[in-house]
């Protein structure tokens, strides 16, 4: 999803919840056209191309957040349904892409106005520790990565083992991955005196380091200058 449509998913994510943890409390807060703005997610709507109409909508959907962020404030609203979690996440979110207004409202958050690091971004209301990953321009996902070791003996009679595998955040660079894999293996007592790794996972101080800390050679292309 991009921006546009992430917000949007929220609030029709949080209004869904809202309505079957607290019906009676949503009823008296949500603004009529709600039912209508957000009862289909994204991909199931016809959201404006045009870059201004897309910008009006998206302000629209941030005064529509707002209000439901002050409803779920005020002193009448049930302590525990600020607790809910995809509430919470709708502020975060908020925060992510609004700018407040000097009339106590927002506006839609540009590049100008900062941005969260891709590390940090929420780039999926559902699961907020996966964010959005690219590797080599042309594979793009929002998720998490898992590099894997395994053996790879000369002769065929042995066969290939694996022997770890580390999850990581999606933006996470292959290179901070190399001294953890090594750590983790050496508390398994299988590291290799070689290891072979592709661009990403090596560089002239990993070659350094590798040796050095954990007796590894660490073989694989290397980035031009």
């Amino acid at each position: 999803m991009n921006r546009f449509e992430l917000v949007n998913e929220i609030m029709r994510a949080t209004l869904n919840v809202l309505a079957t943890v607290a019906p009676d409390w949503l009823r008296g807060h949500a603004q009529p056209e709600w039912v209508e703005r957000y009862e289909r997610r994204p991909e199931d709507q016809r959201l404006p191309s045009q870059k201004a109409k897309r910008q009006a909508q998206a302000d629209l959907i941030g005064t529509d957040g707002i209000l439901l962020l002050k409803a779920l404030s005020t002193a009448d609203a049930p302590a525990w349904l600020r607790e809910v979690p995809m509430a919470q996440v709708l502020q975060r979110m908020w925060i992510q892409n609004f700018v407040p207004t000097e009339t106590d409202g927002v506006r839609w958050r540009t590049t100008e106005d900062g941005l969260p690091p891709v590390a940090q971004f929420i780039s999926s209301p559902y699961a907020t520790e996966a964010h959005y990953a690219s590797k080599q321009r042309t594979t793009r996902w929002v998720g998490y990565k898992v590099p894997l070791t395994e053996t790879c003996e000369d002769t065929e009679a042995v066969p290939h083992l694996l022997t770890h595998g580390e999850t990581t955040s999606g933006p996470v660079a292959d290179g901070e991955v190399t001294p953890r894999i090594h750590a983790a293996l050496q508390r398994r007592a299988l590291l290799p005196t070689i290891h072979l790794v592709d661009m990403g996972f090596l560089d002239a101080d990993l070659l350094v380091a590798s040796q050095r800390d954990y007796g590894v050679d660490v073989l694989g292309p290397t980035r031009r200058d």
